[in-house]
């Protein structure tokens, strides 16, 4: 198979008519290029180096308990991975409110997303086999659903409940900060996003494989 064309237009640093045939014959284009780029960074948006505090915050029963760990952790990522990741969560939020039609709710959101954003270094020098690979599936699909389903809490627009800690951009210490404190608040998106969606059934049951999403029954 060869490269798709949008891909050999943003290879040759050209701008794609995304009106043409070839794109609009092809709808899931943009976002398979969104994600191959995700998936190809030397080092995961959420990093390598943090994936065990991750997995660690996310195996918290409660949950305001569970939302103060995943910022704790957020909080350590570098500023650049930080600001990608809270536009990326609100953008998919925001393609989460489309799920009557399109199927994508929050949960299958983050199946499809989750091993481009956070990956374990050791699982892949192990080959992804055994019990271990098998686990970190499972890993990267509960932290990305909860972050996606607690984005207002996460990053901005919203208290955390059973604690006063602030919301995420307030609580990054100052010695990493490049700019203003103006320059960490969350920018406004141009559209409406939902005030906060629902988790699937909260963290889930051993999922066979990322690659498997909830199709509903009915069409």
């Amino acid at each position: 198979m060869g490269t798709p064309p949008i891909w050999q237009e943003f290879e040759a640093e050209r701008k794609p008519d995304l009106r043409r045939d070839v794109y609009l014959q092809d709808i899931h284009c943009v976002s398979s290029l969104c994600k191959a780029y995700f998936r190809e960074l030397p080092d995961p948006l959420l990093t390598y180096r943090l994936y065990d505090k991750f997995a660690e915050a996310v195996a918290v029963q409660l949950e305001p308990e569970r939302l103060v760990k995943i910022l704790e952790v957020l909080q350590e990522l570098p500023i650049p991975n930080y600001k990608t990741l809270e536009f990326l969560m609100r953008h998919l939020v925001h393609m989460a409110s489309f799920s009557a039609q399109t199927n994508m709710h929050a949960r299958n959101l983050a199946i499809v997303w989750a091993p481009n954003l956070l990956r374990s270094k050791d699982i892949e020098a192990s080959g992804f086999n055994g019990t271990a690979a098998f686990m970190e599936v499972r890993v990267q699909s509960i932290v990305v659903e909860f972050i996606l389903t607690h984005v207002d809490q996460l990053f901005g627009g919203a208290a955390l409940s059973g604690g006063e800690v602030e919301s995420g951009w307030r609580s990054l210490p100052g010695t990493r900060a490049s700019g203003s404190p103006e320059d960490l608040m969350p920018r406004p998106l141009p559209y409406h996003l939902p005030s906060i969606l629902q988790a699937g059934d909260g963290p889930p049951q051993m999922r066979p494989y990322h690659t498997i999403i909830e199709i509903a029954e009915h069409k």
